[in-house]
């Protein structure tokens, strides 16, 4: 006996005292381990089957990397307590029910099911041909024989194991057992049963059919006398590019549907609203170090001089983004400013939202002569968003356009080694010919037959090159969707800032909300870097570029001050760019 199988068989007597010790009555313990709901709607089914039984208690938790508890709550079926995972590390569980390739650490022992969530292989080294083995599970929910052949082919499991069961997929019984009404779900939904419906549920994957025609095909959909039921996968929901390709669907189909339906419909009805929320304020502490870290004032000092209740005015503004070149990328861009001193909101647009979403938002009012922030005029707003937008839409299409240069790389290349071979091939034909004295007719006849056949190349490969360029070429569009003018109450803090000689004051607002601080505005490029730099002679507080040096004699200067051209040689921002070569735009 190996010291790895001693070893076992002293945990499994330790754990059977355990039990014995610990067990009171005849009751059992579930836990369901789920990445997103998806994961939990497949388990569902069982947890149902079992639920008549007063004996059986399930917890569900979430053991993954990227593991949200929080979104299950909406889904679990009554009676079923969520648990942290060091919490159901602590519990006497019974069995261990997964439909992923989870495996969370209970020191008490458990029975582990594995029963997977899908048939599409994507990953086939995981569920089509397992590189690694299977065999600590105690019970193995297959699908279909295929699959539980593939396992044993791969020697994830033996042929003769007792671990297997052929159970097919319990969450599609619905589909035979008459539990399904399609009447009653279209009628939860508010859609007609006499039309007929159309279900689109695409995969998750940025090579999906979503990523590559969903928009298209739904916009195509909704003007049809159909109903038109979309479900997302969990994992399109996730904005990391691995999963959704950076894109918000949900929002982008709201973006989407107003250029079709809706927006024949609604024209700009629902497009601006105004919020006045009233939440909680809660007290303000040390708010020396929370402006210690947020202020990033590289040349500069501060002094914070009060901290006192007020109201702003903020605007979160919805935008959206389409990126055509050989393929066509949306996208949902949200922009929040505080009109009270010009503060961006990109370090806490997203938990702003959250919050607004939340259900225990409610409308309110704001006192009686309460001194809020003036809107901003059409066009100073329209000017802060000429530049607030190109950075931020640069930094949303980034992978899109990193992925474009990829395949207009690997096109090139290929083009390039296709009339490259066709070169060599003429070159050495040529210089099969005699090297000195004359040619005869027929190698004077060759001779120029494969320096015309290397023009020929040359302006084949110029042309397809062209082509190729202009295959790929982007265009970029921004359309603005919503805006939210939201009212509430805010903690104003006041700080002193000093360069040299020079001081000015600066109010800052605290969200009770996201508990953040403004940072400070950036009041040339309105950028994302929350570093500033503070100008010599209007103390102007800068991006990083706000305040570089003249391309053309290397003096800083800011471009508040002096936005024509440089104050000691007179070189034009714009003709500087363009005398160092800079070039916007191309691929």
């Amino acid at each position: 006996m190996t010291a790895s199988r001693y070893a076992w068989k002293v945990v499994d007597r330790v754990r059977a005292v355990d039990r014995a010790l610990t067990r009171r009555d005849d009751s059992r313990s579930v836990l369901i381990d789920c990445t997103t709901p998806m994961n939990y709607a497949m388990a569902a089914p069982i947890q149902a089957a079992l639920a008549q039984d007063s004996r059986v208690r399930f917890y569900v938790t979430s053991s993954g990397r990227d593991g949200n508890r929080a979104a299950l709550h909406g889904h679990i079926q009554p009676g079923t307590t969520v648990v942290a995972p060091w919490a159901a590390a602590m519990k006497r569980i019974d069995v261990y029910l997964t439909a992923d390739l989870l495996w969370a650490p209970l020191p008490r022992g458990a029975k582990r099911i594995q029963m997977f969530h899908g048939v599409a292989g994507k990953f086939q080294h995981d569920y089509d041909a397992p590189e690694t083995s299977m065999r600590r599970w105690h019970r193995i929910f297959f699908v279909n024989q295929r699959r539980l052949r593939n396992f044993i082919s791969a020697g994830a499991i033996d042929p003769d194991s007792d671990a297997p069961r052929l159970v097919g997929m319990p969450k599609v019984d619905c589909l035979v057992d008459g539990s399904l009404s399609r009447d009653a779900v279209l009628q939860r939904l508010e859609l007609d049963p006499a039309r007929p419906t159309i279900l689109y549920a695409p995969t998750w994957s940025a090579a999906s059919s979503l990523n590559t025609m969903g928009l298209e095909l739904v916009q195509g959909l909704v003007g049809r006398a159909w109903n038109v039921i979309v479900k997302l996968h969990d994992r399109s929901r996730d904005p990391r590019a691995f999963y959704s390709g950076g894109v918000d669907w949900a929002a982008v189909a709201i973006a989407g549907l107003y250029d079709s339906l809706w927006g024949r419909l609604l024209g700009d009805h629902g497009r601006y609203a105004r919020l006045v929320a009233a939440p909680e304020m809660p007290p303000l502490n040390a708010p020396e170090r929370i402006v210690e870290h947020t202020v990033q004032l590289p040349n500069a000092t501060w002094r914070l001089i009060r901290v006192s209740p007020a109201w702003t005015r903020y605007l979160l503004l919805t935008f959206r983004c389409t990126a055509l070149s050989d393929e066509k990328r949306d996208s949902v861009l949200r922009l929040g400013i505080n009109l009270a001193n010009g503060s961006t909101l990109d370090g806490m647009l997203d938990r702003l939202w959250q919050h607004l979403e939340e259900p225990g938002i409610e409308p309110g009012q704001a006192p009686p002569e309460t001194a809020l922030p003036a809107p901003w005029e059409a066009a100073v707003l329209a000017e802060r968003l000429e530049r607030m937008l190109p950075v931020r839409v640069q930094a949303r299409l980034d992978p899109f356009i990193g992925s474009m240069r990829r395949r207009f790389e690997r096109d090139q290349s290929r083009l390039y080694a296709y009339h490259d071979g066709l070169r060599q091939e003429a070159l050495k034909r040529l210089a099969a010919l005699p090297a000195k004295g004359p040619l005869k007719p027929r190698q004077e006849a060759e001779k120029m037959r494969e320096e015309q056949r290397l023009a020929a190349i040359e302006r084949e490969y110029q042309s397809k090159v062209a082509d190729l360029r202009t295959h790929f070429a982007l265009s970029v569009t921004v359309e603005w969707v919503q805006t939210l003018e939201l009212v509430m109450p805010i903690q104003r803090v006041e700080v002193q800032i000093r360069r040299r000689k020079g001081e000015r004051l600066l109010a800052l607002d605290w969200n009770p909300l996201t508990r953040h601080l403004d940072h400070a505005p950036d009041e040339h490029t309105f950028g994302v870097e929350p570093s500033r730099m503070v100008c010599d002679e209007r103390l102007h507080l800068l991006g990083p570029g706000g305040l570089a040096p003249c391309p053309a004699c290397g003096k800083e200067y800011c471009r508040v001050c002096h936005p024509a051209a440089c104050p000691k040689c007179g070189c034009r921002e714009g003709d500087c760019q363009r005398n160092e070569g800079v070039v916007l735009g191309k691929l």
